[in-house]
């Protein structure tokens, strides 16, 4: 109906929002392996990350391998670190909410060293 639409836009924007938080928070904990830089390996590994209502990392678990096994165990260490995530907006009135994310190693992008991060989808 017309009259949920204007809490449709709300509930997309809130979402929205807390995705960004969630990318700004792992990004703060990101490294790049120093052995896969000196060996100039790169690669995407993606990972799913469950979490709670509070944002505390339940588990994390890698969905597809980058080809590189340090980029992939960073990868993997990175939700850890970055726990408790952001807390998910009361729209995702879910008790588990479980996000995947590819993570991007490259040298070539920057100053050799950037970690792209984006929240593909929200399971709910």
């Amino acid at each position: 109906p017309a009259s949920n639409a204007p809490s449709a836009r709300v509930a997309s924007a809130e979402r929205d929002r807390w995705e960004s938080q969630v990318l700004a928070a792992l990004n703060r904990v990101k490294h790049y392996p120093r052995e896969a830089a000196r060996l100039r390996q790169e690669g995407i590994s993606w990972i799913c990350i469950t979490m709670d209502q509070r944002g505390k990392v339940r588990s994390v678990r890698l969905h597809k391998q980058s080809g590189h096994r340090v980029l992939d165990q960073e990868a993997l260490a990175m939700a850890s670190r970055a726990s408790p995530l952001p807390r998910p907006p009361a729209s995702l009135k879910m008790l588990r909410i479980e996000v995947t994310v590819p993570i991007a190693f490259s040298t070539r992008i920057l100053d050799g060293y950037f970690i792209f991060l984006s929240i593909s989808r929200v399971d709910l």
